[in-house]
C-alpha cells in the first residue's frame, strides 16, 4: 500500500514546539531539499517502546515538517505532551494508520474491521431443547449478527453421553423470517433435557479478544479498538480482504488519473479474496444435509 516506516525516538526537543516535534537518529538525511518528503504522511504511536505516552495517538505530518539533519519531523497539531526519548512510531504513507480525525479519511483498522464483517469463522451455538416444540426463535440479543440463513451450517443432534460422536440431523429442517426475528423449524421436536447445537458461520467481527479475553460482541459494527485487540481469522485471509477495501479507498481519494489503476487493483484483490466473503442466501428453501456435498453448498462459501 505504500512505504511503511518504523523508529524509536532517540531525544526529546527542548523548543517552545516540542509538543509537535519527533526526533529519530534514524531518520536523519542530509540529502538536499528533503523537506517535503514526509509531507501529508501520518504519524502513529506504536506499541513496545519505553515510553507509552503517545501509545494510539496518530497525528499527521505538516508541509515540509521534515528536518533531515537532525531527523525531526514536525506535525500539523500538537501533542499533548512532548514525545519523549524511547517512544515507538510508525509512519504511514497512503492510508493512515486508523482514521484521521481532520478529513475523515478511514485507516488501516478501520479497513481491517470492514473485512472482519465480511468474513465468517466457524461456531458452535447450543440450545436447550424444549419438550414438544419443533419452533425456536433464535436469540438476536446475544447473537444480533443471526439473522442470514446462511450463518447457519447445519443442525446436529442431541448426544445422550458427551464423549458420543456428534451428527447432523438427517431431515430437513429450515429458517422462517419473521419481521425482526429469526425462527429455526425442525422436522421434530427435543425432549427438555436434551441439547442441540447449531453448527454456525458467523461474522469474524462478532467475537473478539479485547483487555485480553474473547467476548461476544453485542453490536454489528463491533471491531478492534486496540493494537493489542485479536479476532480470529489467519492475519493472511484477513490481508486478503482487506487488500481490496484498501485499493478501494485509494481509489477514492487518490488523483483522479490514478483512479482506473486502483479500481483495476481491487478487482483483481475482489477475485483472489472471494471465497473469503459471506455469501448470502435466500431462505425459501428447506435444508436437508443428505442432498448436499462438498464446500460450496455450506452456505457461508462459494
Amino acid at each position: 500500500m505504500g512505504g511503511y516506516v518504523a523508529f524509536t525516538a532517540t531525544s526529546t526537543s527542548g523548543t517552545a514546539t516540542a509538543t509537535r516535534e519527533i526526533i529519530s537518529t534514524t531518520l536523519i538525511d542530509d540529502t538536499l531539499n528533503t523537506s517535503s518528503r514526509y509531507t501529508g504522511t501520518w504519524v502513529y504511536g506504536a506499541p513496545g517502546g519505553s515510553s507509552v505516552v503517545h501509545l494510539g495517538v496518530q497525528r499527521q505530518i505538516r508541509l515540509n515538517g521534515y528536518d533531515g539533519t537532525t531527523g525531526t519531523l514536525y506535525t500539523s497539531s500538537v501533542f499533548s505532551a512532548a514525545p519523549l526519548t524511547g517512544h515507538k512510531w510508525e509512519l504511514y504513507y497512503r492510508i493512515p494508520a486508523i482514521k484521521d480525525v481532520f478529513s475523515g479519511r478511514d485507516g488501516y483498522r478501520e479497513i481491517i474491521n470492514e473485512a472482519l464483517r465480511l468474513m465468517t469463522v466457524p461456531d458452535v451455538i447450543n440450545i436447550t431443547g424444549v419438550t414438544n416444540q419443533t419452533k425456536y426463535t433464535l436469540d438476536l440479543t446475544t447473537y444480533p449478527w443471526l439473522r442470514e440463513p446462511g450463518h447457519i451450517v447445519n443442525v446436529k443432534r442431541p448426544t445422550p453421553n458427551t464423549n458420543d460422536l456428534e451428527r447432523i440431523d438427517a431431515q430437513e429442517w429450515h429458517l422462517i423470517p419473521d419481521g425482526e426475528a429469526l425462527i429455526l423449524q425442525l422436522p421434530s421436536a427435543y425432549a427438555s433435557t436434551d441439547t442441540f447445537k447449531l453448527e454456525v458461520r458467523r461474522p469474524a467481527n462478532s467475537r473478539l479478544k479485547q483487555s485480553g479475553t474473547w467476548t461476544d460482541q453485542a453490536t454489528l459494527a463491533a471491531g478492534l479498538t486496540l493494537d493489542a485487540d485479536e479476532a480470529i481469522p489467519s492475519i493472511n485471509d484477513v490481508v486478503a480482504v482487506a487488500r481490496e477495501l484498501c485499493f478501494y479507498e485509494l481509489a477514492s481519494v487518490g488523483p483522479a488519473a490514478m483512479t482506473e489503476f486502483w479500481e483495476a487493483k481491487a478487482q483483481d484483490a475482489a477475485r483472489s479474496a472471494a471465497t473469503l466473503k459471506f455469501v448470502r442466501q435466500p431462505p425459501t428453501e428447506p435444508y436437508h444435509p443428505l442432498r448436499l456435498s462438498g464446500v460450496g453448498d455450506l452456505g457461508a462459501f462459494r
